[in-house]
């Protein structure tokens, strides 16, 4: 009986396609007539063989802009005419040479009037096409095109109520072909709809012909690609959020990826899949998405859009962190390359280079950032993660130092048995002078705009080839202050709510068996409310809970602290969860911290609010796992992986102690102790016996205990002020300053000295005072013109990365810096020789042997500054040093011996 029922249902399927298509915009095929490739599958639809029969639904002015509701006619197909709808929208006073753009809105959505006459503003023709099938706004009930037809795609359907996935090629009630056919394809029949807009552009009297771009969001930004890879009339294409194409064999390969798990006919592989329409791709594209996008997934982006011509032009801007929407960085960019290769009117810089020593040095990777220089550069964005997932990976955010036109991170690593990932963004100052506008709910760029890198990734058996060291540690701190944070780990979608998936990294992951620890204030406080996701896609594997949990904890109206700890049990189930709770925080991939909640249970629902200003004015911090054990077996997607005894002993053990430790010393909650600098399984207790002689408050440190002549100072802008301590004949110099030398202007402690003519200075660094250092904290010596902030000077510090040398020829011009071949060992010994105006910066272990670091001509005068520095690599965070050994050398490297016509040298 099944047998019969499936015949009979095949049997109405062919009859429906049975209908006359002897005047049918596309020629008949069979199974053995099909074309052999996609160019000349397209070239059987002639995009301007029918009349278009444009109609006009309705008709309003807004801002200057004409907006139409129209329909047009796509062609005729199984005898009857199919139509689609859309807004086409241009600007009212206009020379007769618009540039066109197709507009292609994303699955479930609609076009959208506001939308092609924000766009349109900017001096273009918009058509906005209606592919999804719904009632556009002004075709809904009591509107002015109530009743008109605007998209009929009968006989066929190509919405989403028809073909799930769109990934099916076989017959049906609502196909074209009676067997299995590309041309059975949703993505196929909407391709003619915007192909022929293309042909409606071009037709108006208005438009410049040549000068066509096209961008879609989601679905549409599939569709983009699709449209740009089939026909030559697209000059400039933006995709966004859509168009990665599918994931490739290569990355199937790899353990725990990001690959869908549907399959895909062997005609939509061959035919339809945008992976296939990149290498046909003749015009400038832009790719324009989130990391974390469901649609448009990175990781097969990082593959696939390898294969567009190289003869094209390629950017990318991508959002940190984001799902399936942009930052406003990234929302302008389709209109600006719109105004390069539409209009000529701006010229973008081109895609920034990212290259990885993945050897790297004694920290792990190296990632190497060179951007276009040819526009003022804001900032950059380093980023980095082992994670095989692309979906749901958390990409850290590593510091980036700019040495000349390049900017240089370490990236420290967790094992070298994962893979390793690299992108960058670079954020350029928008170009005002364009006054480009967006739709209202959008209605001006952001300051800055973001282009980006592709992602350079490496599998297991590179890494493993390269062998870079095993530098990272595990911590149970996720975030010592949101508030003083830069948040380069957290994102918002709105003003209620911050997200995170920092605590999916192995880094931050939860112990089993620990607590989530939160300290908050505020008096205004009702709850802290919690959202969790565990076990996205139950990519960990099916036998774990997956789902979203909440946690909501009462608070209490305080000034004062208030911590609050979360027990994996206190979770409860929000939405689409299955087996269970979970049992530990191993597959806890996304953290949210809400303002508000509704939960359903049982019929009811209940609000939770976090105070009554919807969240504002709380402030959070010590957000870290407090107790329970780290697992030697760390869970990761498509499996575990497993530490060896050493290094499990290495990254786990003590952590309970250390972090403890590290945050009463952060937040004032307990007098601090200082940890020894070096690796320790345990803080030390013994409490520095030093008096501080600086008064906090100022902006100059205090010389009480610096025997004449020296002296110290904050130099520049010192947003935590400087100390120094004397100990048993040692000092410790303590700064802060965020890379605070070689930028234009400097922001370090300066203890200091004159002196006049030539000599060496040499110091010994014997250790770095806590365990709070960062890349990019600079401790050394320095020959300085004056005590201004931009003054010219020659300095060489010791790093957690190397050392490094700068320089600064003119006064506020930006700092050289050299850091090759350098060491980060201590102790160490770091010398700088003058000998008129040339430089020589040397490093020693022992004070015997040194090694020649750089050389450089800089023009100082003969009586200048010379002394010590400290300075941090965050505004909020002061870094100390412990110096040692100071002396001056004459030419002949023999101590100088004081005299009538020189100051009192001393040793420190």
């Amino acid at each position: 009986m099944l047998k019969t029922f499936t015949s009979l249902a095949l049997l109405f399927a062919l009859s429906a396609n049975a209908s006359d298509k002897s005047n049918d915009s596309l020629p008949p095929l069979s199974p053995q007539t099909l074309p052999a490739d996609i160019p000349s599958l397209w070239a059987t639809f002639d995009s301007e063989k029918d009349p278009l029969e444009t109609q006009v639904l309705h008709e309003y002015e807004k801002n200057g802009v004409t907006v139409q509701m129209i329909s047009y006619v796509v062609g005729t197909f199984k005898g009857k005419k199919v139509r689609m709808g859309g807004y086409l929208a241009y600007p009212i006073k206009n020379n007769g040479k618009l540039p066109g753009i197709v507009q292609i809105h994303g699955g479930g959505q609609r076009a959208m009037g506001d939308y092609a006459q924000g766009i349109a503003q900017n001096g273009y023709a918009v058509l906005a096409t209606n592919w999804g099938g719904r009632l556009m706004e002004h075709q809904e009930k009591g509107k002015p095109g109530e009743g008109k037809i605007g998209t009929d795609w009968a006989p066929l359907d190509a919405t989403q109520k028809n073909n799930a996935w769109y990934a099916k090629t076989a017959p049906g009630p609502v196909s074209y072909d009676d067997f299995e056919s590309p041309r059975n394809n949703n993505w196929f029949l909407i391709n003619m709809a915007n192909k022929r807009a293309i042909t409606l552009l071009q037709k108006l009297n208005f438009v410049d012909a040549n000068k066509i771009g096209v961008h879609g969001h989601s679905m549409g930004g599939k569709l983009s690609v699709m449209l740009a890879g089939t026909d030559k009339r697209v000059k400039v294409a933006v995709p966004s959020c859509g168009g990665t194409g599918a994931a490739p064999a290569e990355l199937k390969k790899r353990k725990g990826n990001s690959a869908r798990p549907q399959p895909i006919t062997a005609l939509y592989a061959k035919y339809i899949d945008d992976a296939q329409m990149l290498p046909y791709i003749s015009a400038p594209i832009m790719y324009n998405g989130p990391q974390n996008d469901f649609n448009g997934m990175m990781s097969n982006m990082a593959f696939n859009w390898q294969n567009i011509p190289s003869s094209n032009s390629v950017r990318y801007s991508i959002s940190s962190h984001l799902n399936h929407r942009h930052a406003h960085e990234s929302s302008y960019v389709d209109l600006l390359m719109f105004e390069q290769y539409l209009k000529g009117t701006y010229q973008l810089p081109k895609t920034p280079e990212i290259k990885v020593d993945l050897k790297g040095d004694k920290n792990g990777p190296i990632i190497t950032l060179i951007p276009d220089g040819s526009q003022e550069i804001d900032h950059v964005q380093i980023f980095y993660s082992q994670d095989p997932n692309g979906q749901f990976r958390f990409n850290r955010t590593a510091k980036a130092k700019k040495v000349g036109n390049k900017y240089i991170a370490s990236a420290p690593i967790l094992s070298k048995d994962l893979g390793f990932f690299a992108m960058a963004n670079v954020f350029y100052k928008h170009p005002k002078h364009l006054k480009l506008q967006g739709p209202r709910w959008n209605a001006k760029p952001a300051d800055t705009f973001i282009l980006s890198t592709n992602i350079q990734k490496f599998e297991i058996p590179e890494v493993q080839k390269a062998d870079p060291v095993v530098s990272d540690q595990f911590t149970r701190i996720i975030e010592k202050d949101i508030l003083k944070a830069d948040l380069p780990d957290w994102y918002a979608y709105s003003q209620t709510a911050i997200h995170t998936r920092k605590i999916r990294d192995p880094k931050w992951r939860g112990p089993i068996g620990a607590k989530l620890s939160v300290d908050v204030l505020d008096p205004d406080a009702e709850n802290l409310i919690l959202e969790l996701e565990f076990n996205s896609y139950s990519k960990y594997g099916r036998e774990y809970a997956a789902g979203l949990f909440y946690v909501v904890k009462a608070l209490k109206k305080s000034n004062d602290w208030q911590r609050v700890e979360i027990d994996i049990a206190d979770l409860k189930p929000l939405k689409n969860t299955h087996n269970g709770a979970p049992k530990d925080w191993q597959t806890l991939d996304h953290l949210t911290f809400n303002s508000t909640l509704r939960v359903n249970s049982n019929g009811h629902t209940q609000s939770f609010r976090a105070n009554s200003k919807h969240g504002k004015g709380r402030q959070m911090r010590n957000i870290q796992w407090i107790g329970g054990q780290y697992p030697q077996t760390i869970l990761m997607n498509g499996g575990g992986l497993e530490l060896s005894s050493a290094d499990y002993e290495k990254q786990f053990n003590d952590q309970i102690e250390v972090s403890i430790e590290l945050e009463e010393k952060v937040d004032g909650l307990k007098k601090a102790k200082e940890i020894k600098a070096g690796p320790s399984k345990k803080p030390s207790t013994n409490k520095i016996k030093a008096t501080p002689i600086n008064n906090p408050t100022s902006s100059t440190s205090s010389d009480a205990q610096l025997p004449a002549p020296w002296q110290s100072k904050n130099i520049g802008a010192a947003p935590v002020p400087g100390t120094i301590q004397m100990r048993g004949g040692k000092l410790i110099i303590s700064g802060s300053g965020a890379d605070g030398i070689g930028k234009t202007k400097d922001s370090f402690n300066f203890v200091f000295r004159e002196f006049e003519g030539d000599g060496s200075i040499v110091v010994r660094i014997n250790a770095i005072i806590g365990e709070s250092r960062v890349h990019f904290d600079f401790y050394g010596l320095m020959f300085r013109e004056s005590l201004e902030d931009n003054s010219p000077m020659f300095s060489f510090a010791h790093t957690l990365f190397r050392t490094c040398a700068f320089l600064r020829h003119s006064k506020g011009q930006v700092g050289i810096g050299n850091h090759e071949n350098g060491t980060n060992h201590l102790p160490i010994w770091l010398k700088i020789t003058r000998s008129g105006n040339d430089f020589t910066a040397s490093y020693s272990a022992d004070n015997n042997s040194w090694t020649e670091q750089y050389k450089a001509t800089v023009v100082l005068p003969s009586k200048l500054y010379i002394g010590m520095f400290s300075t941090s690599s965050k505004d909020e965070n002061a870094s100390s040093a412990e110096f040692s050994d100071f002396k001056i050398l004459d030419k002949a490297s023999q101590p100088i011996k004081a005299s009538k016509n020189k100051k009192q040298i001393i040793s420190i």
